[in-house]
């Protein structure tokens, strides 16, 4: 089984094929690290968000709300599409249409030349499984893998997602009528990608009365911290110790 293993790894490396194929294969994946760092890159330093009133901030957490910057028009504050930002504004903004533009701008991040560089992702992809013997990308991944082949794998899947659906479907008729109750007639009777977190939270709140904010105070920072390193001292054998003053990258 080792040895099958091995000479499984050197065919997928490309060892059986012509110098020619090979060096192609190669230049396929150097180019696929370049295009997946580029891709990766551009969504860690895109920059956009949206600048909202008091009014627009409607059912956003005050501490959420205090960390929040500036906006550029007077009286407004600056919701970035940072982690921070985006997902205590999605949970609790009351205003749909803020929400709706936030999500709009998050699922677009990168913007057009991430959608080249995807588009050349997945040709080179398919161009180099190809090369080395296989149908299509998911072959060559699913090799190494417990489905084995591409129609396992959708298979799965295909009955994994009718059995959600069924399971699903009681609570999404509950988030739905939480939010004809909330928007009344202005609502649109769908579940909108930019609804679902809000009556989610909404949900836990009224049926589970688990409430994020109230949680929260049970874990304040320097007690999470400090239980985080005891543990890690006793489950490493470490020991860690406050340096006063540190060399910091800022002050605080």
């Amino acid at each position: 089984r080792c040895l099958e293993f091995i000479r499984r790894d050197f065919r997928r490396a490309g060892h059986a094929l012509t110098e020619e194929a090979r060096d192609e294969v190669q230049k396929h994946r150097t180019r696929l690290v370049e295009l997946e760092v580029a891709f990766n890159k551009n969504i860690d330093e895109f920059q956009d968000g949206l600048d909202l009133t008091r009014e627009q901030l409607a059912g956003v957490p005050d501490d959420a709300i205090e960390r929040l910057s500036a906006g550029t028009a007077p009286d407004t504050f600056r919701v970035s599409l940072d982690y921070p930002d985006y997902y205590p504004f999605l949970e609790n903004a009351k205003d749909p249409q803020a929400r709706r533009v936030l999500q709009a701008k998050f699922d677009s991040r990168g913007g057009e030349a991430n959608k080249k560089r995807l588009a050349e992702v997945l040709r080179l992809r398919d161009e180099a499984a190809k090369l080395l013997g296989y149908r299509n990308h998911a072959e060559y991944v699913l090799e190494e893998r417990m489905a084995a082949k591409p129609e396992a794998a959708l298979d799965f899947l295909s009955g994994l997602r009718e059995k959600l659906y069924r399971k699903g479907r009681p609570e999404l008729k509950a988030l739905l009528a939480l939010k004809r109750a909330e928007e009344g007639s202005r609502s649109d009777g769908v579940l909108r990608a930019w609804d679902w977190r809000y009556y989610h939270n909404q949900l836990m709140k009224k049926r589970f009365q688990v409430d994020k904010q109230k949680i929260k105070e049970y874990f304040p920072t320097d007690l999470v911290v400090e239980q985080m390193l005891k543990i890690y001292q006793e489950v490493l054998g470490l020991r860690f110790g406050e340096i006063r003053p540190a060399q910091a990258w800022h002050p605080d």
